[in-house]
């Protein structure tokens, strides 16, 4: 019991409680400093209900450069679409549509036996490193052997979870009273 109160009496507790006592003093007044500062407020203010849209086209700075991008596709858009690269990205446009898992896991396991390859190479492998990629290369051979088209694949269950959960939230319904301004008709008329 002396030895507790003798701890507690002594100075360098004593010095360590008013250290503390200071530094959450100086916590909350910064707290409070911060969240009554504009730009706090600013960041957590509600927006505003009305939506705003901005053509760039109309703008000064950025519609230039949107004019230039637009002459700039017109003219590169039928050189693209005759050369090589056009017809490749054509043709695995086209396979990604028949078969997007089985070509997908090609070009994974692909990678992944490079990578496996320069690690070996390089001299820098490891059980776990080989380990993974091993995994990796398994899990893509197994992909390959899926044949599904775009359209079966959007209509699998895990497809529509997994759009679900991407999708972004619906907007809110306006009631058949409310006009554009948002004002209620019935609450003007008599």
């Amino acid at each position: 019991m002396r030895l507790r109160a003798a701890i507690d009496n002594s100075v360098f507790v004593t010095r360590l409680r008013q250290l503390s006592t200071r530094v959450e003093a100086t916590a909350q007044t910064s707290r409070t400093v911060f969240t009554n500062s504009r730009l706090y407020r600013w960041f957590t203010a509600e927006p505003e209900p009305d939506v705003i849209v901005i053509d760039l086209r109309e703008t000064v700075t950025i519609g230039p450069m949107l004019r230039l991008l637009d002459q700039f596709g017109a003219w590169v858009r039928p050189v693209i679409a005759h050369s090589r690269v056009g017809r490749s990205s054509r043709r695995l446009r086209q396979a990604l549509r028949a078969r997007p898992i089985q070509v997908t896991s090609g070009f994974v396991a692909t990678a992944a036996l490079l990578t496996l390859a320069v690690l070996v190479m390089r001299g820098t492998h490891s059980s776990v490193s080989v380990g993974l990629v091993a995994l990796v290369t398994a899990g893509a051979l197994f992909g390959m052997r899926v044949t599904l088209s775009w359209e079966a694949l959007t209509k699998t269950r895990s497809y529509q979870l997994v759009a679900s959960v991407f999708a972004p939230p619906e907007p809110p319904e306006q009631h058949p009273a409310e006009t554009a301004d948002g004002d209620d008709r019935e609450s003007r008329e008599p």
